[in-house]
């Protein structure tokens, strides 16, 4: 299915990019087949304009409309060429602009969910430290057909080409070496130094704790990601919530009680994750 999908792509793609609006932000390529039983099939192509687009954009607040402490660069969204879609969800994508090639950076947009929970935790003025990502220096912009005001809608991040902690552990599990003592400790601090950071200094939390979201600089020291505050992750989830254990508040003396776990027994649940935390499963 996706080698038919993209051959259809390819087979447009030389035609279609030469249209004068290909680059407008809402636009939408119909790519599709008019063959039949008698005729042989014929891959077609057409361009239309997305309203939905317009309502996305009229959510996003302009540059001035965040609450900034420090002076931030902006970017024209169409000023981006993207490298390659990044892990994890939403439209997290490498990318480097057409002045710069040279410099790669880390594109996080603002999807609808991301809009109603968080937008503007992209710009903040948390205190800095060594081993957490920094607040993103540059902002975003893009227009919609008919308004030139520049409405934020992502920024961009260094790119630290080291990869994850856990590609780290998965890469050394596969070629069955140990990760040395010394590095282990030095790791083990850094992340317990980061949660510190965020629970004593910034008073917040982070909700998604695990090797996937910390990041290794040049120098290999770790740096913490991805402050979604957001959904029950599995890797951090208290036991009840998978499903594999019932939770029951029970009085213990005086006016306290206490949480009473045991092993679920019923039926099979049913609309439950396909991986779940089980015995292997780590919480923070």
């Amino acid at each position: 299915m996706r080698m038919a999908i993209w051959s259809a792509i390819a087979a447009v793609w030389a035609e279609c990019s030469e249209q004068p609006t290909i680059k407008d932000p809402d636009i939408v390529i119909d790519v599709y087949d008019i063959g039949s039983i008698n005729l042989p099939s014929r891959v077609m192509w057409s361009i239309c304009h997305e309203d939905i687009f317009n309502d996305y954009v009229d959510l996003l607040f302009l540059p001035s409309q965040l609450s900034v402490k420090q002076p931030m660069d902006t970017v024209d969204f169409k000023s981006l060429i993207r490298l390659n879609q990044l892990g994890g969800r939403g439209c997290t994508t490498l990318m480097y602009t057409a002045s710069d090639p040279l410099s790669q950076y880390v594109f996080k947009g603002i999807d609808f969910r991301t809009f109603l929970i968080s937008y503007e935790k992209l710009v903040s003025n948390m205190p800095r430290h060594l081993n957490i990502m920094a607040p993103a220096q540059i902002l975003v912009t893009i227009c919609k057909s008919g308004d030139d005001r520049p409405f934020v809608c992502g920024s961009l991040y260094p790119f630290l080409p080291n990869g994850s902690l856990a590609g780290h552990i998965e890469k050394n599990n596969e070629s069955s070496e140990r990760i040395p003592l010394l590095r282990k400790a030095q790791w083990s601090y850094q992340m317990a130094a980061a949660i510190a950071h965020a629970h004593f200094v910034a008073h917040t939390y982070h909700m998604d704790v695990k090797p996937e979201n910390f990041l290794l600089d040049a120098d290999s020291n770790l740096v913490l990601i991805d402050w979604e505050q957001s959904d029950a992750p599995i890797t951090t989830a208290a036991p009840e919530i998978d499903g594999t254990w019932d939770v029951e508040e029970i009085p213990a003396e005086g006016l306290v009680t206490v949480l009473q776990y045991m092993k679920y027994t019923g039926p099979e649940r049913r609309n439950m994750p396909v991986a779940t935390p089980g015995d292997n499963g780590w919480n923070v």
